[in-house]
C-alpha cells in the first residue's frame, strides 16, 4: 500500500483517483435502471401529495404569492434534495461496505493507488451522483411546467460543488464509524432535520428571525436557494454568497475527509 502524508495539506493524488471513480461507475452501470426507477417516481409522488394536494390549500392562503404554485416551489426544492441524499446514502452505506465487509478499499490500495487517490475518487463519485440524480429530478419535473427559465441548464454547477461537500462529510463518518448503526446519529440528528428545515417545503421567511439565522448555517438551504433561482430565472448578486458558502465549506470538509481516511486506512 502506498503511504500518504500525515498532513491534510500535502496531497498524494494522481490520475489514479479517476480510476477509483470509474470503477464505481462501472459497478453502478450494471444495475443502474433499478437504482434510477425509485428516483423517477419519488418526486412525482411528492408533487402529487405535497405540490398538488397540499398546494390546493396553500393557494387559498393570503400569505402565499399568487404567481407561484406550491408544486413549483416544492419541485425545485426536490432537485437540491436529490443532490443531498444520493451521495450521502451511497457513500455512507456503500462506502462503509467497501471499507469493511467487501474489503474493496484494501484491494484497491494493494495497487499503486494511494489513500488520497481513493478518497478523492470516492468523493468525485459522490459528486457525480449529485449531478446525475439532481439532473434526473429536473427532467422528471419538467413536464409539470415548473421550470420557467433556461438558466436551469446551469444547475449542474451548484450540484457538483454541493456534491463535493456532502460527499466529504459522508466520508468523514465512514472513516470514523465502527458499525452501520453509527450512521443513524447523522441521519436522525443532521440529515433529516436539514431536509425539513432548509426551505424545501415552506419559505424560510415565514420562520422567526432566530430560526432563519439557524437555517442559514444549513448547507441544504443554500443549495435550495440556488436551484430555485435557476429554475425561475430569479438571479441576483446574493446568490454568489450562497455559492461562496459551499466553496468555503467544502475545503475544510475535504481536508478532514482526507485526514480521517489516512488515519483509518494506514495502519
Amino acid at each position: 500500500m502506498k503511504a500518504s502524508t500525515g498532513s491534510p495539506v500535502g496531497l498524494d493524488v494522481s490520475w489514479l483517483a479517476f480510476r477509483v471513480t470509474w470503477r464505481n461507475i462501472r459497478v453502478y452501470s450494471r444495475g443502474w435502471l433499478w437504482s434510477v426507477m425509485p428516483n423517477l417516481f419519488e418526486p412525482i409522488f411528492y408533487l402529487l401529495a405535497m405540490g398538488i394536494g397540499l398546494g390546493s390549500f396553500m393557494a387559498t392562503s393570503r400569505n402565499w404569492p399568487a404567481h407561484l404554485s406550491y408544486a413549483a416551489f416544492v419541485g425545485t426544492g426536490l432537485i437540491a434534495q436529490a443532490a443531498l441524499f444520493s451521495p450521502t446514502f451511497e457513500l455512507l452505506y456503500g462506502g462503509y461496505s467497501r471499507l469493511t465487509h467487501q474489503k474493496t478499499y484494501d484491494a484497491i490500495l494493494a495497487t499503486p493507488v494511494s489513500v488520497d487517490d481513493l478518497t478523492i475518487g470516492e468523493i468525485a463519485w459522490g459528486a457525480a451522483r449529485s449531478v446525475w440524480y439532481g439532473c434526473l429530478i429536473t427532467l422528471v419535473i419538467a413536464p409539470f411546467h415548473i421550470l420557467t427559465s433556461w438558466w436551469i441548464l446551469l444547475v449542474p454547477i451548484p450540484l457538483v460543488i454541493a456534491g463535493i461537500f456532502f460527499s466529504s462529510v459522508a466520508i468523514c463518518f465512514v472513516a470514523t464509524a465502527s458499525s452501520y448503526d453509527f450512521f443513524n446519529l447523522y441521519l436522525s440528528l443532521v440529515l433529516f432535520p436539514m431536509f425539513l428545515f432548509s426551505g424545501i417545503f415552506f419559505p424560510l421567511n415565514a420562520l422567526p428571525v432566530w430560526a432563519q439565522q439557524v437555517a442559514w448555517w444549513l448547507p441544504l438551504t443554500h443549495l435550495v436557494t440556488l436551484c430555485r433561482a435557476l429554475a425561475f430565472g430569479n438571479l441576483h448578486l446574493a446568490l454568489l454568497g450562497d455559492l461562496a458558502w459551499f466553496l468555503v465549506a467544502s475545503l475544510p470538509a475535504l481536508a478532514l475527509a482526507l485526514l480521517l481516511m489516512r488515519r483509518r486506512l494506514i495502519h
